[in-house]
């Protein structure tokens, strides 16, 4: 159960801020993210302004789509892990009753003052 839990905080540690969408982000992300599309574009900027406008209009779209893409996958993986916490759980419950429904038979032998019970 920890090492579930532990495996979901790294998962979204790692997804980090690369989930949340664009609308969501600060000033300050909004420029980090600006920053990285720009730097990628940089070797289409001498080769003409439609050129750098298609590859920011590009690199913008496919941010977006990487972000909604990690958020799906983040959400996908919680859905599983909880169905697979479910499953354990269930698999539990069904053991517990299972075990407290079994017959058990006892026997019981005396030695004088004293008795030893074996159950089964």
């Amino acid at each position: 159960m920890k090492s579930a839990i532990l495996a979901i905080a790294t998962v979204v540690a790692l997804a980090g801020c690369e989930t949340t969408p664009i609308s969501e982000l600060s000033f300050k992300q909004k420029q980090v993210v600006v920053a990285k599309i720009v730097d990628t574009c940089k070797p289409y900027k001498s080769k003409g302004k439609e050129l750098w406008r298609q590859c920011i209009d590009h690199e913008g779209r496919r941010e977006i789509a990487t972000r909604n893409r990690n958020r799906e996958n983040v959400h996908q993986f919680a859905q599983a892990m909880a169905q697979g916490m479910q499953a354990y759980s269930d698999a539990q419950a069904q053991q517990a009753q299972a075990y407290a429904a079994r017959n058990i038979s006892c026997n019981t032998t005396f030695y004088g003052n004293m008795a030893s019970t074996n159950c089964f």
